[in-house]
């Protein structure tokens, strides 16, 4: 029986870095889908659960990053890499806690070996789903 390739749900607010990760992902093998913000990901996730969600931080008025990693979890158990321009402590300071776990954080410019390393590491931690 083959795999099923990784699902990988890309939220971002800007076209030009959500259609060049999705590019990059499905090249790499990922089953890629993407959202600009948090309605279209609510849409995407019904009929499709992601593994792994790459989150922008700063979405919209109406939802961010960390809005976005607890709509996922608490529906699906998908974990969550967060994407941001601020440092770690820069973003902690401007952010409410989160009430679910953020699986990593990663700075912006984005590393793609960086984010192919964070996404590998996700799918690893993540408690096995039941299908």
């Amino acid at each position: 029986m083959l795999d099923k390739p990784t699902k990988v749900l890309i939220v971002e607010d800007d076209r030009a870095v959500r259609e060049g990760l999705w590019l990059f992902l499905e090249g790499c093998g990922y089953d890629v889908r993407t959202a600009a913000n948090i309605r279209a990901a609510e849409r995407c996730i019904e009929d499709w659960p992601p593994d792994v969600a790459v989150c922008d931080w700063q979405l919209d008025a109406v939802a961010d990053g960390v809005d976005v990693a607890e709509m996922v979890q608490e529906k699906w158990g998908t974990a969550v890499v967060l994407v941001t321009a601020y440092d770690l402590y820069e973003l902690k300071r401007r952010t409410r806690p989160a009430a679910v776990e953020i699986s990593s954080y990663l700075r912006k410019p984005v590393s793609l070996d960086m984010l192919l390393s964070k996404i590998a590491s996700a799918v690893q931690d993540r408690p096995a789903a039941a299908d």
